[in-house]
């Protein structure tokens, strides 16, 4: 008798499971929750861009390693209003001494509708 009531409770124990710590996590197989915090664009809050108005662009220069070092909001230049590299561009937006250039394979680091100037 003993035995079957032994054989009971580890059973009744090993079906109930043991979370006394964990009663308010989601199971592991459980769906994501649903936060919208997901998005395709950045916030405002997180996108420096964001403050450059009309009759500037956003200008962004990142360092060798593709990290960001600085974003500028800069006066539009005849012939390079949209974020598109050229030479004109290329010496109006980026450092004309030739420490950094738009012609660079881009970054991951690049913010989306930025001028990008990459370190040499």
């Amino acid at each position: 008798m003993k035995r079957i009531f032994m054989l009971a409770a580890v059973v009744i124990a090993s079906l109930a499971g043991c979370n006394a710590d964990d009663e308010n996590t989601a199971p592991i197989d459980a769906p994501p929750r649903d936060c919208s915090c997901v998005t395709d664009t950045m916030p405002d809050s997180i996108n420096p861009c964001a403050a450059c108005g009309a009759g500037t662009i956003c200008v962004q220069l990142l360092g060798g390693t593709c990290g960001t070092l600085m974003v500028t909001c800069e006066p539009v230049v005849t012939g390079c209003e949209q974020p598109v590299c050229s030479t004109t561009c290329d010496q109006a937006y980026c450092d004309p001494g030739g420490i950094s250039t738009c012609q660079a394979a881009p970054c991951a680091a690049d913010l989306p509708g930025a001028f990008h100037c990459y370190g040499v």
